[in-house]
């Protein structure tokens, strides 16, 4: 086993590891059908209700060379001769079947084949039938009794179809006590001993561990030991501390957690041993990459023994099927979203995945958004966004117009240059979730608010804002012209009649009423907003793509 160890180990106190040892066995309840210290009545009379529904039924067609002939169990008996008939005999409690004119015939201890061989040459010599055909038309119903760890210990009526989950289930199931490992079954009169393990008859499938029942069979169900418990954790199917037994194997504790999941890093598992000697625990760490996935969980070369407390630890490969993405919107010809190869794939490589620019793409107003930065949370800013513009301090007020005006999470980058001339400064690397927002070029001004006639007015280079507004009907009722700004296609914002900007193609104007708000209001609640229209529709389109 030391060949699967790494070559160091650490030695660390129980008490500083904390580790909680309790048992804590993955859906105990839903194979006990035990809630804590109550009984279930309902999960009860549900279980009986199953058990009643599934009387009889056969989990495939009886194996004649296993099933074995007792008591109760009925033939039909088919003479075909110029007098055919049919005759329908049951097994004696001696074991012997009676048939007319033939007689006893014994069939103790004989299996399903073998009676039907006695059977059919004794009759034929009898009746001289060409034919006889023999058939088990109904099996026999015998006592099983169940007693230890269960509801209500008691001797029940079986069939030779019946498994011990099932013949424990008629005597109201497990108690909270119980262990669904520790099971024995007790055959010939106790001269036959057989290990009953229904954690892995539920977990793995594993029928040999849930025998069918035969006649005079007892089953007892011993108590749970919660102290002796084994785990696994981790990136595997069902993680959690399951009972142990002796004999238990890496094998069977990875079939009790379904197996581990193909993102499991196996080359570094941390596997974690009670060092009895001193009551501390050893930490050692596993290579398990040989272990395949989807394979038999046993048969294995790197299986090895369990002991009582062992813990297995199965971490995520970093970054595991993170997909990865970048959106392009607008004016290209395959506008949408784009895996990302991150720290690799750059801004020109995004557009030869779109298709390049259409002739409509306005490159000197392409928005680069930068989702990580726009995600950065700026708590003064909220903080301020609450407040009064009266109740801040003359340094917040500078703070607030400083952060209003600016474009969060947008990139800047000059697209003509990096089109014409490409440098690195521009070509920027990719991070998971940049959008590219390219919008088509526009030759209008957006003329709204308290206007007389709002709406879209060709872009004129010598026109003022005053004569945008006249072209839009003038000033309209309780304008207020004082307090009339300019809004830029990429957010900026500007009083229209401080003149300290020029007026582009795309851009909007806004006059709002007289009285209602002032300019810095205006600029504080409208701005807000509109600052960050692009930024907003590169998130949509991260999140509806």
């Amino acid at each position: 086993m030391a060949k699967l160890f790494k070559s160091y180990l650490v030695i660390v106190s129980l008490t500083l590891l904390n580790i909680n040892f309790s048992f804590t066995q993955i859906e105990y309840n839903s194979i006990t059908g035990v809630k804590g210290n109550q009984v279930d009545t309902f999960s009860i009379q549900n279980s009986q209700k199953v058990l009643s529904d599934n009387l009889g039924l056969l989990e495939k067609e009886i194996e004649t060379q296993k099933y074995i002939v007792g008591p109760g169990d009925e033939f039909t008996i088919s003479i075909l001769n110029a007098n055919s008939r049919d005759i329908i005999s049951i097994v004696t409690p001696d074991g012997s079947l009676v048939i007319p004119k033939v007689g006893l015939i014994n069939l103790k201890q004989m299996t399903l084949f073998q009676s039907y061989i006695s059977i059919k040459e004794k009759v034929k010599s009898i009746y001289k039938a060409e034919e006889v055909n023999v058939a088990l038309t109904k099996m026999k119903k015998f006592k099983v009794i169940v007693s230890g760890a269960v509801l209500r210990p008691n001797i029940v009526s079986a069939s030779s179809v019946d498994r011990v989950s099932e013949v424990i289930e008629r005597v109201g199931g497990f108690n909270k006590e119980s262990s669904i490992r520790k099971i024995i079954l007790i055959r010939n009169e106790g001269k036959e001993e057989i290990n009953v393990d229904l954690m892995k008859f539920h977990y793995n499938g594993d029928k040999s561990h849930n025998p069918l029942v035969q006649g005079g069979d007892q089953i007892i169900v011993y108590p749970m030991n919660k102290s002796l418990t084994i785990g696994i954790y981790g990136d595997v199917s069902n993680p959690g501390e399951f009972e142990f037994l002796q004999g238990d194997s890496l094998s069977t504790l990875l079939k009790f957690a379904q197996g581990f999941y193909s993102s499991a890093l196996l080359d570094s598992v941390i596997f974690v041993r009670n060092n009895k000697s001193n009551n501390s625990l050893v930490s050692n760490i596993l290579d398990l990459s040989s272990w395949e996935y989807n394979k038999k969980l046993e048969k294995n070369i790197l299986d090895f023994p369990l002991e009582v407390g062992d813990r297995f630890y199965f971490k995520k490969i970093e970054n595991w099927n993170v997909i990865k993405y970048v959106v392009i919107s607008g004016e290209v010809k395959y506008p949408g979203k784009y895996a990302l190869s991150e720290g690799k794939d750059r801004v020109l490589d995004l557009l030869a995945l779109s298709g390049g620019f259409s002739d409509r793409a306005d490159l000197s107003k392409i928005t680069f958004i930068r989702q990580s930065e726009f995600e950065i949370v700026d708590d003064v800013l909220k903080r301020l966004e609450k407040t009064q513009p009266s109740e801040m301090s003359q340094s917040e007020v500078r703070y607030f117009q400083a952060k209003i005006n600016e474009k969060k999470g947008v990139m800047s980058i000059d697209f003509n240059k990096l089109m014409t001339k490409p440098d690195i400064s521009n070509n920027i690397v990719l991070r998971n979730k940049d959008s590219v927002v390219v919008p088509y070029k526009k030759d209008y001004i957006n003329v709204q608010g308290r206007v007389n006639n709002p709406g879209f007015i060709t872009f004129n280079a010598n026109y003022t804002y005053e004569d945008y507004i006249a072209l839009a009907g003038g000033f309209g009722f309780r304008s207020d012209p004082d307090e009339t700004f300019i809004t830029k296609s990429k957010g900026e914002q500007f009083l229209a009649k401080k003149k300290d900007y020029k007026i582009e193609p795309g851009d909007a104007i806004l006059v709002p009423p007289i009285d209602e708000k002032t300019f810095f209001q205006t600029f504080k609640e409208i701005l807000l907003v509109t600052t960050q229209l692009i930024t907003v529709a590169g998130i949509l389109l991260t999140i509806t793509k």
